[in-house]
């Protein structure tokens, strides 16, 4: 279970939908334009975000063969959003009225090196040609850290990170997240007891040694007001899993609070809860019978991950029976491959919404569909 929800998470991040029209193609978030000078801009939520030189570039991509050119009266209509930094783990940096090194983390935070044994350890002997020069202004961009003073607080994931290539500008949809309100835990339904992992405005994951019976009883006496949705019990080779999700209307949109409880010990001794609470846009469409693995919401779109235990048929055939009825178009059938994506796009002139749909059936997930959606207000989507 917790391969299938990291699984979702990734591609509610990274999967970017494109949909080629009649004349020209949609350019979406997470993609390259540019326009009659050389310029390239990273197009993000309804921003284009500036490559101060090619180094940065560089760091984040290998050639220009991605790059869409626009005219340059849409590239003008596109408000900057800010400028792009050197990849995480790429590049060391420095200002010149200063002789300190720092490395670049996650989220663009800087972490001083405090000696060059440290460096060689972490950039090899050649650390020094991977320092770069940053001019006063730009320093800007980053969040200073702590100073490096022990490399055994390194974990792997760091030593992973220095030789990731991202696939795209991960950092600015960090930095959005990161601006989100943080949930405080009292505000979630949760049990007494329990281990809190992580938690945002929408919800919260945690463990808990507390049995799944009672668990799945605990949610379910204290859920009163809601509609239960979903209600599965899935056991597999290494575990279990319980799916639950309840709805209730919310002035004129609704509401859905999501929980998995899943287990994946051989002895069945501790749990893992992942507990989300969303009351969703006006005129939003999310599939009640999954929960929600993921959920994030910007200025102008929305990223959501869902799991059901619904064949795709169903899942499709839901959206468009009840999209209709609040004004959107049926989905129209983007890409189908034979790994088991099935990509779908929907509109809602009305609200000036559009809805991209990721069906993840078959051998990915056996007995189960993933659902990822993304929302992108109309105009903010280059066509």
């Amino acid at each position: 279970m917790r391969y299938l929800i990291s699984t979702l998470i990734v591609l509610a991040v990274t999967i970017t939908i494109f949909a080629q029209g009649a004349n020209a193609k949609t350019i979406d978030s997470g993609e390259l334009i540019k326009a009659s000078s050389p310029a390239v801009y990273y197009y993000f939520d309804g921003k284009r975000y500036v490559f101060p030189n090619e180094d940065v570039y560089f760091s984040w991509y290998d050639n220009f063969d991605d790059v869409n050119i626009v005219s340059d009266a849409t590239l003008a209509s596109v408000p900057l959003g800010g400028n792009v930094t050197y990849r995480p783990g790429t590049k060391l940096v420095k200002i010149v009225s200063d002789p300190k090194v720092y490395m670049i983390a996650e989220n663009n935070v800087l972490s001083w090196i405090t000696s060059e044994a440290d460096a060689v350890t972490l950039y090899g002997t050649d650390w020094s040609g991977e320092v770069r020069d940053v001019s006063d202004a730009l320093f800007l961009d980053y969040k200073m850290g702590d100073a490096m003073t022990d490399l055994s607080n390194i974990n792997e994931d760091w030593k992973s990170l220095i030789k990731y290539s991202y696939p795209f500008y991960a950092s600015v949809q960090k930095a959005i997240i990161a601006e989100m309100s943080i949930g405080d835990i009292d505000d979630f339904l949760h049990p007494s007891g329990m281990v809190l992992i992580d938690t945002d405005e929408y919800g919260y994951s945690a463990t808990t040694t507390a049995g799944l019976d009672e668990l799945y009883v605990f949610f379910m006496n204290n859920s009163a007001g809601w509609t239960v949705q979903l209600d599965y019990f899935h056991g597999y080779s290494s575990g279990t899993a319980r799916l639950l999700n309840f709805s209730k209307a919310v002035g004129d949109t609704f509401a859905h609070r999501s929980i998995v409880i899943s287990s994946e010990d051989a002895e069945g001794s501790a749990r893992e809860i992942l507990f989300h609470e969303i009351t969703f846009p006006k005129g939003y469409l999310s599939y009640p019978g999954a929960v929600t693995i993921n959920y994030v919401k910007g200025d102008y779109d929305v990223e959501q991950a869902l799991v059901t235990s619904a064949s795709s048929e169903e899942v499709e055939n839901w959206y468009n029976s009840v999209g209709a009825t609040l004004g959107w178009n049926k989905a129209e059938p983007i890409m189908d491959t034979e790994d088991g994506f099935i990509y779908n796009r929907m509109e809602n002139p009305g609200l000036n919404y559009s809805l991209q749909q990721v069906l993840i059936d078959g051998s990915q997930m056996p007995e189960f569909v993933g659902l990822v959606l993304i929302g992108t207000e109309l105009n903010k989507t280059i066509k």
